[in-house]
């Protein structure tokens, strides 16, 4: 496991994090990233002279090389919650859909439910889709 002010990451990276016990949810501390942020939250570090998400470039020296910094297919996950955070210990590569999955958003939480707002079960049988959504074969048999 890499250790904060781990080598394989430039000395100006690890300027602009700082390690905060308590605002981590995963085992550990967050490292969290002081330096520049975008809207959302996260940090950005420069490479090659283009901005990079602090986190993405933290898990690809720390985790996977292998991982670009750019034009991916993974994403990287928070697990401990905090956007700013570019521990590698609370970091994930995921797919988009599972990222989603993961956050608790809206789309999540609809792909979480098991059942109807009438209560009927969505199983394989009682369900058909339409552009992405999920709708039940009881309610519509019944709005017939």
């Amino acid at each position: 496991m890499s250790t904060f002010g781990d080598e394989r990451l430039p000395a100006r990276f690890w300027d602009k994090a700082q390690v905060v016990a308590e605002a981590s949810r995963a085992p550990g501390p967050c490292w969290v990233w002081t330096g520049w942020t975008t809207a959302a939250g996260y940090g950005v570090f420069t490479v090659d002279g283009r901005g990079r998400t602090a986190h993405r470039v933290a898990y690809a020296a720390l985790v996977d090389p292998a991982l670009p910094l750019g034009g991916h297919d993974l994403e990287i996950d928070h697990l401990c919650l905090v956007k700013a955070c570019v521990n590698p210990g609370h970091l994930e590569a995921v797919t988009a859909r599972e990222n989603g999955r993961r956050s608790g958003g809206l789309a999540a939480q609809h792909a979480a439910r098991t059942h109807c707002p009438s209560g009927h079960e969505y199983t394989p049988g009682n369900t058909w889709r339409y552009e992405g959504r999920r709708y039940c074969r009881t309610c519509r048999r019944r709005a017939r």
